[in-house]
């Protein structure tokens, strides 16, 4: 499963958030210090984000923690009095700025002290730097968090259709005779799955971002 969404979420050609009326994204919410059911949100998105990150970079799981807790604590300060203009630079490159920093220091064996973010620096991020493995992690990241929260909101069989066929690869075909679907039923349940997976990750996305899943195949 892992190669196939690594082959697919390289580059994309279907948009999953462009388009998509929503509510203020996450990173605005999260402005506001009483918003705490944001901010657990972030956290709860992010967090596997960042921490597994650093240990693809060789850090102990203890140091990944502590890398985590710092890039949460530098967040949370300088998140608060910023006026986010995406062309200046994007959330997830200066997310990617401030883990990279704390992983050289890390490594390099520099003194444990946290360095501090200013919001300003997202001026100073210059677009979208990020590493392969980063951008990659990151849009991995959003997939399956939203695939965990909308995934309960559809029928076991409608959700197997469109995760055996968009994401395994699965022909339609053997999907649907095995589900008990017709092959226009199966193209159905993908695309109000993906309909919905664009809605959730609109939520908390600060950027249009693609997925290379071919789902608007005629039957």
């Amino acid at each position: 499963m892992i190669n196939g969404l690594t082959k697919r979420w390289g580059v994309g050609r279907l948009g999953l958030v462009a388009g998509v009326p929503t509510r203020p994204t996450l990173i605005l919410r999260i402005r506001d210090p009483e918003d705490q059911e944001s901010w657990e949100e972030f956290v709860e998105i992010y967090t596997p984000l960042v921490y597994g990150f650093c240990l693809k970079r060789g850090l102990q799981s203890a140091d990944a923690r502590d890398i985590l807790q710092t890039v949460l604590q530098n967040i949370f300060r300088a998140i608060q009095g910023f006026d986010y203009d995406r062309g200046k630079g994007t959330f997830r490159s200066w997310l990617y700025t401030i883990t990279r920093r704390e992983i050289s220091r890390m490594l390099s064996g520099a003194k444990r002290r946290p360095f501090l973010v200013e919001s300003e620096e997202l001026d100073d991020v210059g677009g979208d730097d990020c590493g392969v493995d980063w951008d990659l992690d990151y849009r991995l990241r959003l997939f399956r968090w939203a695939c965990e929260k909308v995934e309960g909101e559809f029928a076991r069989r409608n959700w197997q259709a469109f995760y055996r066929t968009a994401v395994m690869e699965e022909d339609p075909e053997v999907v649907g005779e095995e589900l008990g679907l017709s092959r226009a039923a199966v193209y159905m349940s993908r695309s109000r799955v993906l309909a919905r997976l664009r809605e959730k990750v609109a939520e908390v996305a600060d950027e249009s971002w693609e997925m290379d899943l071919d789902l608007d195949q005629k039957s």
